[in-house]
C-alpha cells in the first residue's frame, strides 16, 4: 500500500481507443479485474469484470467505465480512476465531495493498487476488489477476439456513445459533401464537355464547307491554267508559279497549325481560318486573270499571301513585261499554326 501525491490527471477519449485498438489486436499488454463486491443496478455481488484499457473512471456519469446508477448518491458523478501507472495501477481520487478508501482508509490523491486492493466508493458505498492475474494468464492476447470485441465496446464505445455519434455524423456529412462536390464537378465537366464538343462538330462542319469551296477555286484556276489560249504561254506560266507559292505557303501555314494547336477545337479553328484566307487569296489571283484577259504581253504578279499565320512576303524579281515581277512569298509559317487539309478524329 502507498499513497502519493496527485499527478495531473485527464481523461483522454485517443487513449482510450488507442489502447482498446491495442487490446483487439492482442498486444502484450496486461490486463487486471474488477470484482463487485456489493450489489446495484448495473452490477451484481459477485460479478467481475476484465479491464483492457490503460485508463478508467469509476462514477455515476454516462461516460464512466465503471457506471453506477443515480440511487447511490454517495457516488460522485466522477468519484475515482484507475490509471496504468509503468508496470502497475494506482487509483486517482477525483471526488471534490465524497471519499474514496482502500482496504478502509481514505486516499487523498492517489494509491499504488495491489493484488487483492479493496476499493469502496465513499464509507457506505460500494465496494470493488482489485485483482491482477498472475503470469502469462494476465495477457490480453490470452482473451479470446470475441470477449476481447466485447470489453472494447463496452469500455470504449459505451462511455464515448455520444461523441462516436458526433464523429460519424461529421464523417457522413464530409463524405456526402465531398460525394456531392465530385457529382456537381462531374456534370459540370460533362456539360463544358457536351459544349466542346457541339462546338468541335460545328467547327468541323464549316471546315468541310470551306474544303469543298476551296476545291471548286482550285478547280477553276488549273482549267485556266491548261487553257494556255487564254492568257497566252507567258502568262499561263506565271500563273501556274503564282499558284504553287499559294499553295506552298498554305500547306506550311496549315502544318505549322497542327503542330502549334493545344486543342482540337483550337486546330479546327485555325484550320477553317487559313483555308477562308487562302481562298481569299486564289479568287484575288482569279479577278486578277478576268481582268487582264485580252490585254497584249499580260503578266500574272498573282496576290502576296500573308495567310492566317501572318507571314510576310516578298516579291521576286520581275518575270518580264512592265508589270512582270511575280510575288514570293517569305518561306516557312509563321504564328499559330495546325494541320494540313481536314484534321483527323
Amino acid at each position: 500500500m502507498e499513497q502519493r501525491r496527485t499527478e495531473a490527471y485527464k481523461r483522454s477519449f485517443g487513449d482510450s481507443v488507442g489502447a482498446g485498438l491495442g487490446a483487439l489486436t492482442g498486444s502484450g499488454k496486461r490486463f487486471y479485474i474488477l470484482e463487485y463486491l456489493s450489489s446495484s443496478k448495473y452490477h451484481h455481488a459477485g460479478e467481475s469484470q476484465k479491464i483492457i484499457l490503460n485508463q478508467v473512471e469509476l462514477g455515476r456519469d454516462p461516460q464512466c467505465q465503471i457506471r453506477f446508477d443515480d440511487t447511490l448518491e454517495t457516488v460522485s458523478r466522477r468519484h475515482a480512476a484507475i490509471v496504468r501507472d509503468g508496470d502497475g495501477w494506482k487509483l486517482i481520487h477525483l471526488s471534490k465531495v465524497n471519499d474514496t478508501l482502500v482496504n478502509g482508509q481514505p486516499v487523498r490523491d492517489q494509491w499504488r493498487l495491489d493484488n487483492g486492493d479493496e476499493i469502496q466508493l465513499s464509507s457506505n458505498g460500494p465496494r470493488l476488489r482489485f485483482i491482477l492475474p498472475q503470469g502469462e494468464k494476465s495477457m490480453i492476447k490470452n482473451i479470446n477476439f470475441t470477449e476481447r470485441f466485447s470489453l472494447f465496446r463496452q469500455q470504449v464505445m459505451r462511455p464515448y456513445q455520444r461523441m462516436m455519434w458526433l464523429f460519424l455524423v461529421i464523417f457522413i456529412l464530409i463524405i456526402g459533401g465531398l460525394v456531392g462536390w465530385n457529382y456537381y464537378s462531374a456534370k459540370q465537366s460533362d456539360e463544358r464537355l457536351q459544349a466542346m464538343t457541339e462546338r468541335n462538330e460545328e467547327s468541323e462542319k464549316r471546315l468541310m464547307e470551306e474544303n469543298l469551296k476551296l476545291e471548286e477555286v482550285i478547280n477553276d484556276l488549273t482549267m485556266q491554267v491548261k487553257d494556255g489560249q487564254v492568257l497566252g504561254q507567258g502568262a499561263n506560266r506565271q500563273l501556274q508559279e503564282a499558284m504553287k507559292r499559294l499553295q506552298d505557303d498554305h500547306s506550311a501555314r496549315l502544318s505549322a497549325i497542327e503542330k502549334n494547336s493545344k486543342s482540337r477545337e483550337e486546330l479546327i479553328v485555325k484550320m477553317t481560318e487559313e483555308n477562308q484566307e487562302y481562298i481569299r487569296h486564289l479568287e484575288a489571283l482569279r479577278s486578277e486573270i478576268a481582268n487582264i484577259k485580252g490585254q497584249p504581253n499580260p503578266a500574272v504578279v498573282g496576290p502576296n499571301y500573308t495567310g492566317n499565320a501572318g507571314a510576310a512576303a516578298t516579291p521576286a524579281p520581275g518575270a518580264g513585261g512592265n508589270a512582270g515581277a511575280v510575288g514570293t512569298p517569305a518561306p516557312g509559317a509563321g504564328g499559330n499554326a495546325g494541320a494540313v487539309g481536314t484534321p483527323a478524329p
